[in-house]
């Protein structure tokens, strides 16, 4: 459906923008649609185009207009085809086509018939990374608070494990936070490595700036933690993720063991990333890393005094 300010059509019903004039204001991920040329016209209304040569080509062009300004992205294949371009069209120097298979073309109308042209070459065309440099974390539940029934025993919390799951070219990154009473929801993160060939080594780090326990901390009363310390992983130390389920674990606990309070607690913020993960194969030594966006996480259990059953 159509948008009409003042009787004039804005929005037309293809949703595009009609009869606007002296726009301004701020945009951030707005970019053109890459118009592909079937024939041989460049269509200077289009902001950027693309067009693949399989022969010898002479161009045309059509739509120019003062103050039109298209780009236009060329590959002459491998077999050298020579663009030809309109008589109008004015290169400040003259390229030589054979020397780059890729070409970046600017164009601007100076007059209807005055277009001014720039051209530069390249050889080869970016490649997709071999490891995403990045990865998220989401919801991962690591503020625990547990207080148990008179007696009942008490206990919370947060894990971040790697496991390199090579059947299907990924690392699955697994994060979940809870308390014993339930069972918590697991959230999983893949970071794609089917960029990698011949990997020999997939290792992770975990770093704080800080990690502390406080109450009941003996290590050999938890199946894992309270902080992952207890189980041998130090921050900023890289430990070998392997190909297993289970995974690399990096835990954090708090439980109690008759009446009391236990806390522990931990700040993911230092210059550091909080998470990184690197892969060494033949593409060489790679990276991705994890900012989390909450650094700190704590957990607490408590028990009242009572009867432990």
């Amino acid at each position: 459906m159509a948008i009409k300010i003042g009787g004039t059509t804005v929005i037309n019903n293809s949703r595009e923008l009609a009869a606007i004039n002296g726009m301004d204001g701020t945009y951030t991920s707005f970019h053109p649609n890459v118009f592909a040329i079937s024939g041989t016209a460049i269509d200077l209304s289009q902001t950027m185009l693309s067009k693949t040569l399989s022969a010898a080509t002479t161009f045309t062009y059509l739509n120019s207009g003062v103050g039109r300004t298209a780009v236009l992205l060329l590959d002459i294949s491998t077999s050298n085809h020579v663009p030809t371009f309109p008589g109008d069209f004015s290169f400040q120097a003259t390229p030589t086509w054979s020397g780059n298979r890729y070409w970046v073309i600017t164009i601007v109308c100076f007059s209807a018939t005055d277009i001014q042209a720039t051209a530069v070459g390249y050889n080869s065309t970016p490649a997709a990374p071999a490891l995403p440099s990045s990865f998220t974390i989401t919801d991962w539940d690591h503020i625990q608070a547990m207080t148990g029934t008179f007696g009942a025993l008490a206990s919370t919390f947060a894990i971040v494990s790697f496991n390199y799951d090579a059947a299907n070219n990924r690392i699955a990154v697994r994060h979940l936070g809870g308390d014993s009473t339930a069972t918590a929801p697991v959230y999983h993160t893949y970071i794609d490595t089917s960029g990698c060939t011949n990997i020999t080594s997939i290792q992770a780090q975990y770093n704080v700036q800080s990690q502390a326990c406080s109450g009941y901390c003996t290590a050999s009363g938890y199946s894992f933690g309270p902080t992952p310390v207890s189980d041998g992983y130090n921050s900023g130390t890289y430990y070998s993720v392997p190909n297993s389920p289970g995974g690399l674990q990096f835990g954090w606990a708090a439980k109690t063991n008759g009446a009391g309070i236990t806390t522990t607690s931990f700040s993911l913020n230092t210059a550091d990333p909080d998470f990184r993960i690197k892969v060494v194969c033949d593409e060489g030594t790679l990276y991705s890393t994890c900012e989390f966006t909450q650094g700190s996480g704590s957990l607490m259990a408590e028990t009242y005094a009572g009867a432990i059953p």
